[in-house]
């Protein structure tokens, strides 16, 4: 018999448990490790780093899960998640540092990434510091302490005491000034885990004298995005203020929008593929599913669990990259597994531009995206609905679309080509 996947397991749970019948008579609703391991893995089921990672039971029902000590969690309606809100300001540059050891093409892992960003002196600008010294990482017990956390829908607040939670920290910096904790991500997600940040500011604030820094940085599409937080309130878990956003891109040559019209000019004869045509209006969430793909290959569960993507989105943002030709999908005994297709590896593998140029070749070699980017440019201004509808019933689509669904696929096709445009001086 196949294992559970962690929706399935969460629905046995919540019956074995009448989960939802303690929540209506008590604010938590505490489990302990080894009732959670009867199903499935603990440690599978219990990482919902973004909102969006929350089986459809939690969803339903406004509830979230914490850990309070090393082998226990409560459940209960917490306000437990942040929203992000990503600026559209101009990234500031950073050379990728003077040593060879430090590969600026292959920042696929979040560990990558932080040894990049520390290195080409990322770190240091978000601290405002010179200098300042990797110290910690890594698993680590959370000490003891007692906090409010607030309800997700109304205004009140619960109690929680944590006893030596298991936490983890990808990243520890220390200056003279203060210390900086850094939760980091590989992808861009829409919200984030606060208790990412929260306990490990609780632990050491209780271990130095000098002020702890929390910071969520995220690296995406060539872009580390920094959010620095602050805790105004020492004991209240949704007591974060946003201090501010920074934003860093490696520098690397320009791209001329001489270069998109030369691929505009090159395709003559279109082939569409035997694909589903895209709906996925973030062509940034399609570049970071490459990214983690870069990897190894995973599987449609392992997306969906590990990243920032429910079940829908796994598999809108997965056909768009096998839509592009850059991933394919086969079936391994019970599961589907994902990979980069060769040209998709080829890609990857690049520095930024040329990465770039290949990911914006791979769009404009499908006739709808060719020919809307070719009407924005000359008009000036994205393509309406009917203007597309036309488009698409000249494509000659290996899988027709009705009219409802052309409508949706066309706020991708104009997502897709601002992409393409945004790339360019």
């Amino acid at each position: 018999m196949s294992p559970l996947s962690t929706e399935e397991a969460w629905k046995k749970i919540f019956s074995k448990y009448a989960v939802l019948e303690a929540l209506e008579k008590e604010p938590h609703f505490t489990i302990a490790s080894h009732q959670i391991n009867e199903f499935r893995e603990a440690r599978l089921m219990t990482k919902f780093d973004s909102r969006a990672q929350l089986p459809a039971i939690f969803k339903k029902n406004g509830l979230a899960i914490l850990p309070v000590t090393r082998g226990s969690y409560a459940i209960g309606r917490y306000k437990a998640y942040a929203e992000l809100d990503y600026p559209a300001s101009v990234p500031r540059k950073v050379s990728p540092p003077d040593c060879q050891s430090v590969d600026c093409i292959n920042l696929y892992s979040e560990s990558a990434a932080l040894s990049f960003a520390f290195n080409a002196g990322i770190i240091d600008e978000i601290m405002e510091t010179r200098n300042a010294l990797f110290t910690v990482s890594g698993r680590m017990s959370s000490g003891c302490f007692a906090y409010t956390i607030d309800d997700l829908a109304r205004p009140h607040a619960y109690s929680l005491s944590v006893n030596n939670a298991q936490i983890e920290i990808d990243a520890g910096y220390e200056s003279k000034e203060h210390f900086c904790i850094v939760e980091a991500k590989n992808v861009a997600p829409e919200d984030f885990l606060i208790r990412q940040l929260y306990y490990p500011y609780r632990l050491w604030s209780t271990k130095l004298a000098k002020p702890v820094q929390p910071v969520f940085l995220v690296f995406s599409n060539n872009m580390f995005t920094a959010f620095s937080y602050a805790f105004s309130g020492h004991t209240h878990y949704n007591a974060l203020q946003l201090l501010k956003v920074q934003r860093f891109v490696i520098a690397d040559e320009e791209i001329a929008l001489a270069e998109v019209r030369y691929f505009l000019e090159s395709f003559h004869d279109f082939r569409e593929p035997e694909v589903q045509f895209p709906q996925a209006d973030s062509f940034e969430r399609v570049v970071d599913l490459l990214g983690i793909l870069a990897e190894r290959p995973l599987s449609r569960e392992e997306i969906t669990e590990r990243y920032a993507f429910d079940k829908r989105q796994t598999n809108y943002y997965s056909d768009a990259g096998r839509y592009l030709g850059l991933l394919e999908k086969e079936r391994e005994g019970a599961l589907i597994v994902y990979r980069l297709t060769p040209a998709g590896r080829t890609i990857m593998r690049k520095r930024p531009k040329d990465k770039t140029l290949g990911l914006i070749r791979a769009i404009l070699s499908r006739n709808v995206f060719n020919e809307a980017c070719k009407i924005t440019l000359s008009t000036g201004h994205p393509p309406s609905n009917e203007r597309l509808a036309a488009v698409f019933a000249q494509a000659g689509l290996a899988i027709p679309i009705n009219a409802t669904t052309m409508a949706r696929r066309s706020s991708t096709v104009r997502k897709w080509v601002d992409w393409i445009l945004q790339q360019c001086v």
